[in-house]
């Protein structure tokens, strides 16, 4: 009786160390296997709304990419806006590679009211001859500028009782250089020199002594002329530029255009 009684405990002893073991083993085995199985089962498809479901909603078409170029996206942003609305400033002094060969007719307006009065009318025409200018590290140019001006002269002088008037016109064909410095698109300044002859004509002087003309004569007004100036140009718009120009003979102001 005792015997069996040992031999039954015996056998539930190494039937629970077994069955320890069998659990430390197998534990972790189902552990690992439970994220594999949970990765591979698929997620639920999503019910698709009916058509007559006030939730549904129409799919997004896929958004088209642009082939436009940058080249050819400034070309169209360029005819969209007008000139003047065309964003911020854009500096183009720096820009090296740029070159200017295209001609100019500026159609110009004179008056110089202090001293010997003048007020006139003339033309130039610009031709590009240097297109990169003579500093290669700006953007620059240099044009040989051609041109004539019709002008009205008007001098008067008094000393004590003693007055003289003097009227003539000139006009006076000249021809020089012109120095452009481009600041952006909007802006050119530059400075030029020209030298040329003035045609004087119809001159009268007369002199009055007491309020009492004493006489009329004419006066030979022609001679060489030499004028130094500094201007600017604002481009109002690709075909068009307002000018304005100050130089020894008086202020100009005027239109140039593209030619």
């Amino acid at each position: 009786m005792i015997e069996e009684m040992s031999m039954r405990a015996m056998r539930n002893s190494f039937l629970s160390v077994i069955a320890f073991l069998a659990g430390l083993t197998l534990v972790p085995i189902a552990q690992a296997a439970t994220p594999a199985q949970k990765s591979a089962t698929p997620p639920p498809a999503a019910a698709s709304p009916s058509a007559g479901s006030p939730s549904a909603a129409p799919a997004a078409a896929p958004e088209k990419k642009s082939t436009a170029t940058p080249a050819s996206a400034a070309r169209s942003s360029e005819t969209e806006t007008s000139y003047a609305e065309r964003g911020p400033v854009v500096w183009l002094i720096n820009d090296k590679r740029a070159q200017h060969t295209e001609n100019q007719l500026s159609i110009m307006g004179e008056i110089w009211p202090f001293g010997t009065f003048n007020a006139g009318v003339g033309a130039w025409f610009a031709i590009p001859v240097v297109p990169h200018g003579f500093v290669p590290t700006i953007n620059n140019s240099v044009d040989v500028e051609f041109g004539a001006f019709f002008q009205y002269f008007h001098l008067s002088a008094s000393y004590l009782n003693i007055s003289i008037s003097q009227n003539w016109y000139r006009l006076s064909p000249m021809g020089g250089v012109r120095w452009n410095f481009y600041l952006n698109r909007d802006w050119t300044v530059y400075a030029g020199a020209k030298l040329g002859y003035g045609i004087g004509f119809s001159s009268s002087v007369t002199a009055n002594v007491g309020g009492v003309p004493t006489g009329y004569a004419g006066s030979d007004v022609s001679a060489f002329l030499f004028d130094m100036n500094a201007g600017a140009l604002w481009h109002v718009s690709k075909a068009v530029a307002l000018r304005m120009e100050l130089g020894i003979f008086g202020f100009t102001i005027g239109a140039t255009l593209p030619m």
